[in-house]
């Protein structure tokens, strides 16, 4: 195996872990996240790769019932996820465009300069997704009473989103 078809295997090999992580942040539920290493597929025909497709949004009913959100704090943690939503579901989109793009550049044997780019373009676009959620998160626990906190921690620790 010469230097350029070991560069090419140990950068696949590099998307593949950061593709499942980002696939266990957003992970349906912790049975998926467990199962991600089969959720992350590359045909590498079509190069069609799944990541992370939760529609987002999708866990703000089981975090109120988690939390025991009054009116008042359902409205206002709606209203802030709602804020995000702009900001965080075209950053999940360019990642997986990008992901595609640089599994391509893989295949089609492009210079090992390019494919670091598409690797280097997709750690920043994981880190931008990863800091919206993290300032939404943020944003929710000062919404929360200290106990609604705690019951909050629970509901993402067993989502996989405390690592």
């Amino acid at each position: 195996m010469n230097k350029s078809q070991l560069l090419v295997n140990a950068l696949l090999l590099g998307s593949a872990v950061i593709a499942q992580g980002s696939f266990v942040c957003f992970a349906d539920n912790k049975d998926v996240a467990k199962d991600a290493d089969k959720a992350v597929t590359v045909a590498s025909t079509s190069h069609t790769v799944s990541v992370g497709t939760t529609p987002f949004g999708r866990h703000l009913e089981p975090i109120l019932k988690a939390v025991n959100a009054n009116p008042q704090q359902r409205k206002q943690i709606t209203e802030l996820m709602e804020e995000f939503r702009p900001k965080v579901v075209p950053l999940k989109e360019k990642y997986k465009e990008t992901q595609v793009q640089f599994l391509s550049a893989m295949e089609t044997g492009r210079s090992p300069e390019e494919i670091m780019l598409k690797q280097v373009e997709m750690n920043g676009l994981y880190a931008r997704i990863i800091n919206e959620y993290c300032a939404m998160h943020l944003k929710v626990r000062k919404l929360l009473t200290p106990s609604q906190c705690v019951s909050y921690e629970k509901y993402r620790s067993s989502q996989g989103w405390l690592r």
